[in-house]
């Protein structure tokens, strides 16, 4: 998994990141997010829930205050850091072990929900992380992903670089754009997946249907425009999915 340049991101930017200074772009993301993911919820029953690529814990703690059982997983630990102390504040048992969604340390069929929020784009193995992500799924159960949109991933694409600065993304984009970020840490920040279709057939050779795919549109500077895309789908029954990586693989993520 390519995610240490991404790792390195969210390790700047964690500190700030639940200020809504660290990444501007991601919480106004998170935002108009939130308001679809939340609205899936209310029709589907779960009690078991995995927050993949959990981040400071927005979903993990909004879920245990749900009275759901939740764990978090994260490959950066000082956001994982920033979610332990945002539980422990809240009196929340949630337990977040630092591990990759390529390589989930839990057992399959662990959840009856997995969630993983605006991460995937930094994920080149997009196929693997669905895998992984359906494998720990009990049949019947559900599968939310939500992510940058792929026409946006698309016009930034793999070579995305962040610069960044006292905790915060200040600017970000190519060669040109870099040469106005003075003083800033500069640090590589791909989107790899420009093609809707892309996630969709990930998740259906996991083994899942795709419940609704949902561009959800952000007034942006030049109007409105994609912003994330949500994607529900339920995994479908008797399915077997093998394991993205060796059982030692995952387990040396935690």
């Amino acid at each position: 998994m390519d995610t240490n340049d991404t790792e390195q991101v969210y390790a700047y930017l964690a500190a700030r990141y639940d200020e809504g200074e660290g990444h501007p772009t991601s919480r106004d993301l998170a935002g108009v997010e939130e308001i679809v993911v939340l609205s899936l919820l209310r029709n589907i029953s779960f009690h078991d829930v995995l927050d993949a690529a959990t981040g400071t814990g927005r979903y993990a703690v909004r879920l245990a205050q749900m009275g759901k059982h939740v764990v978090g997983i994260d490959v950066s630990e000082p956001m994982l850091a920033q979610a332990r102390a945002k539980a422990s504040q809240l009196g929340l048992d949630i337990e977040f072990r630092r591990a990759s969604v390529l390589a989930a340390p839990q057992a399959d069929e662990s959840f009856d929900l997995v969630i993983c929020a605006l991460a995937l784009a930094h994920v080149k193995d997009l196929a693997g992380a669905v895998r992984e992500l359906v494998r720990v799924l009990r049949c019947g159960g559900h599968l939310i992903i939500s992510d940058l949109h792929p026409n946006i991933q698309k016009l930034w694409g793999p070579d995305w670089t962040a610069a960044i600065k006292d905790g915060r993304l200040l600017i970000s984009g190519g060669e040109k754009d870099m040469a106005n970020a003075w003083q800033c840490q500069q640090v590589p920040f791909p989107q790899y997946h420009g093609d809707v279709n892309e996630y969709l057939e990930s998740i259906k050779a996991a083994g899942a249907e795709v419940l609704a795919a949902i561009d959800v549109p952000m007034e942006q500077g030049l109007g409105l425009l994609p912003g994330p895309l949500v994607i529900f789908a339920r995994k479908s029954e008797h399915v077997t999915v093998e394991p993205a990586a060796s059982a030692d693989a995952r387990n040396s993520r935690g």
